[in-house]
């Protein structure tokens, strides 16, 4: 059996995957653990592990086009614009329930204590 975890640290015990993978009954590629960094992780030991950074967006460019993206859809959800990847809220913000409506306008406030250089236009 392969098994390969590159989705989430913690949801994989892995004093059990490295018993299966001791036992050679289980072969891993992971590039996540429990603990970052992860030079204490008994799986390093094993030769049927493979291990590859967990990269993600841990890259400067990474973060920063990270960053914009959601900064833009933040504006545009506060403007009534059309705005894309949210999960759980409602399209428009006139849809929104009471409650999200004040996390929205805290949001607008926020905005206002930015200097003028770095506010949407």
């Amino acid at each position: 059996m392969i098994f390969i975890n590159c989705a989430k640290a913690g949801i994989v015990d892995e004093s059990d995957l490295y018993d299966a993978s001791n036992r050679a009954s289980v072969a891993a590629g992971v590039d996540v653990f429990e603990q970052e960094s992860p030079q204490s992780s008994k799986l390093l030991e094993l030769e049927n592990v493979f291990a590859t950074p967990h990269i993600g967006t841990n890259t400067m460019e990474g973060q920063e086009a990270v960053s914009l993206i959601i900064a833009e859809q933040v504006y545009n959800a506060l403007h009534g614009r059309p705005y894309q990847n949210a999960v759980n809220i409602p399209f428009e913000k006139s849809t929104l329930t009471e409650r999200m409506r004040l996390y929205f306008d805290l949001a607008e406030k926020w905005e206002s204590l930015l200097p003028s250089s770095l506010r949407a236009a």
